[in-house]
């Protein structure tokens, strides 16, 4: 099973906004207001990346105060490579709220829980969703008595698969039915027991907010009944064994 391509660079910021350490606070504090960051990285007399500061550590700080002393350095758990992919990604930002991203040639942008809310992003799930869909479809249609398992959608799935046939369209019927019928269906095959209906139902809500370009973490803070990383971190886990399962049964 292969999945679409991701890498961590697509969602990061390039070229982030970078501190000197020689300036003070007071320097500093009205170019960064406007900077949506939370997290700003600090650089040496180089232009190298060699360090972080809190922005809410800035605004709290005394004006004469030098931004050396309020700097974390960067360190190797601090850095992403560019090439990851999105389950690591996942899987990261859910330990750590950011990341730079960098090798051989230093820092170049940074990544945090917020950037997986971008286009980059939600078009990975896209793509990942139909390679999803594409596997159920080639279960459902390997059962011979599928109609009869959601009595009321199959006019609406007969009505579509007949018009398409008027229009010259070959397509297999269960193509016409909504992503959430076919989600319903497996859902009651005893033969795909990774799949409940809690789970079924958080799967088709967050196809739905990647389909309508809505927030696919809706708390980014992680705390709080909202979809947060670690709910989409375990659905994303889930969508990979739910398809195994389902592939194995195909072939």
């Amino acid at each position: 099973m292969e999945k679409p391509d991701f890498q961590v660079k697509d969602i990061a910021t390039h070229d982030p906004m970078k501190l000197k350490t020689t300036d003070n606070v007071g320097e500093v504090l009205s170019e960064i207001r406007e900077v949506e960051f939370t997290i700003l990285p600090t650089e040496d007399g180089y232009g190298e990346a060699v360090g972080y500061v809190r922005k809410e550590e800035l605004e709290k700080a005394d004006e004469s105060e030098n931004i050396r002393g309020l700097q974390t350095e960067i360190k190797a758990d601090n850095i992403l490579p560019p090439y990851v992919g999105f389950k690591k990604t996942l899987h990261s930002l859910y330990r750590n709220f950011f990341y730079f991203i960098g090798g051989k040639t230093g820092v170049d942008a940074i990544v945090t829980r917020s950037d997986l809310n971008t286009k980059p992003s939600r078009s990975y799930l896209f793509r990942r969703f139909l390679d999803f869909e594409t596997s159920m479809e080639q279960y459902i249609n390997s059962i011979d008595e599928w109609e009869n398992m959601i009595p009321g959608d199959i006019k609406k799935v007969n009505s579509r698969y007949e018009q398409a046939k008027e229009d010259d369209i070959q397509l297999a019927k269960i193509s016409y039915a909504q992503f959430g019928t076919k989600m319903n269906i497996i859902t009651y095959d005893d033969n795909i027991p990774q799949v409940n209906e809690e789970i079924s139902d958080k799967i088709i809500k967050l196809k739905r907010d990647v389909s309508e370009g809505n927030p696919v973490i809706r708390n980014i803070s992680g705390r709080g009944e909202d979809r947060g990383i670690g709910e989409l971190m375990e659905m994303v886990d889930q969508l990979d064994e739910i398809q195994n399962k389902l592939d194995d049964k195909i072939n």
